[in-house]
């Protein structure tokens, strides 16, 4: 049975068992747009960490680089011995290794319009955040936080939310962009406004993650497929199911599952939940994000 090894497991529960939307943001809003200077240092230290500061230069993703006709998954992995971000094609080919570096590089968020990555870097109980284009390319710092842990949603071209984990407290914070810099703010507790569930909807048809047996020893991730006024559990399996997104058209359904072993791996299924191909077979945790079409 595949096993907690780390906060970030525990969190990723307490995300899908607690969690509500808090927002009104769309989940597929238009493209982002921020200019600035690279070289300024974000938030360099706590005293300045809720003023206004400029945003880092995103320049455009280069014109050679082109999706694959069926996208681009976007995936965190320890395939390396430590967490790194990769790409690969929808088919499990080609897999890159974005990142790269000796760093735990934890995956967030892909940009409501597919062209940046936001990641993490823990050290030194210092959570450095850093946007990255799709191809690894273009790579830039943007804030840092006190804390241990983050895990976020960028719920609209211009509003990222962040919660951080620094020892056993909880904060959630609202990174919000006008014109050409970044403000950041704590939410305040029990307002509501916690990181917002994210749903998957396709043509108004919704995948959803839930747990659906509580315990220590049982617990059990299943998707689920709602449409209209009815839901189907597409997975029904014994492993955790967890992080759907639709293909282009609707037809194929992207997750991740630990069906197979302790580790988890990629897996396509159709809308009736049959297991079309395993994309990923090895000994480390895949993780999907982000499939950009």
């Amino acid at each position: 049975m595949f096993r907690l090894s780390n906060l970030k497991w525990r969190v990723v529960l307490a995300g899908l068992m607690g969690l509500i939307c808090a927002c009104n943001f769309p989940l597929y809003p238009q493209t982002l747009d921020v200019v600035t200077e690279p070289e300024e240092e974000i938030f360099p230290d706590s005293e300045n960490l809720f003023e206004e500061s400029s945003a880092p230069t995103l320049t455009p993703v280069p014109a050679e680089s082109v999706l694959p006709p069926e996208g681009l998954i976007i995936l965190e992995t320890n395939r390396d011995g430590n967490r790194e971000i990769y790409s690969m094609h929808s088919d499990g080919s080609n897999p890159v290794n974005l990142t790269n570096s000796p760093d735990e590089d934890w995956m967030i968020e892909c940009s409501p319009d597919g062209d940046w990555i936001l990641y993490a870097v823990v050290a030194n109980d210092s959570v450095n955040l850093y946007l990255m284009d799709i191809w690894g390319k273009e790579r830039m710092p943007l804030f840092v936080l006190p804390g241990q842990e983050v895990h976020g949603i960028w719920s609209d071209p211009g509003a990222i939310f962040l919660d951080v984990y620094n020892d056993t407290v909880q904060t959630t914070y609202l990174a919000r962009r006008g014109g050409a810099s970044w403000q950041i703010e704590e939410v305040p507790a029990g307002s509501g406004a916690d990181l917002i569930h994210k749903y998957s909807i396709f043509n108004g048809d919704t995948l959803d993650t839930r747990v659906e047996n509580y315990g220590t020893t049982n617990l059990d991730f299943e998707i689920y497929l709602i449409e209209g006024n009815s839901e189907k559990n597409l997975t029904n399996n014994p492993g955790w199911d967890m992080l759907p997104m639709w293909s282009a058209d609707g037809s194929k359904i992207l997750f991740s599952s630990n069906r197979n072993g302790e580790n988890s791996n990629l897996f396509l299924m159709d809308r009736n939940g049959n297991i079309l191909q395993q994309l990923t077979q090895s000994d480390s945790n895949d993780l999907a994000y982000c499939w950009i079409h």
